[in-house]
């Protein structure tokens, strides 16, 4: 589980919070600087890794009726906080007159966000927990007719 915890973000983070919205700004003609945050603030990264970490433990200790709280109030944190992340990198590493491409940045932040976020923060979760409960099926109790197994 720490795992998927630390590599699916650091993946999806990278793209969504670097590679993309340096990509961006080559689509709009700026001169960009790569800066790879995960590598160069592994500090800071650590913190929200952590954080993401604590918050899966936490919502695997609470009844199943308040997942969707829990995972909507989280999720809501991440897109925006990584939505500040892209848009910041963007106007920090090479795009200087942002202000008459506001519509045509928050439209490419829109998809620079969405894709690798929702990926991260739902499907990829989906995927594991899917795998992780039929396992559990085939080693466990589920299905067995025999009193022993």
């Amino acid at each position: 589980m720490i795992f998927v915890g630390v590599l699916v973000p650091a993946i999806f983070c990278s793209l969504s919070d670097a590679i993309i919205p340096y990509l961006g700004g080559h689509l709009f003609n700026a001169d960009m600087v790569f800066h790879w945050c995960f590598l160069q603030h592994k500090t800071t990264v650590s913190i929200f890794l952590s954080m993401g970490i604590i918050n899966g433990w936490l919502m695997s200790r609470r009844p199943t009726s308040q997942h969707m709280f829990y995972s909507a109030g989280s999720h809501f944190g991440h897109i925006f906080i990584s939505s500040m992340a892209s848009m910041l990198y963007m106007v920090g590493y090479g795009i200087t007159d942002w202000w008459g491409m506001t519509g045509a940045i928050f439209l490419f932040l829109i998809v620079a966000v969405l894709i690798p976020c929702t990926l991260s923060d739902i499907v990829v979760p989906v995927i594991f927990a899917s795998r992780l409960s039929d396992g559990r099926t085939h080693l466990g109790h589920g299905g067995c007719s025999n009193k022993s197994c």
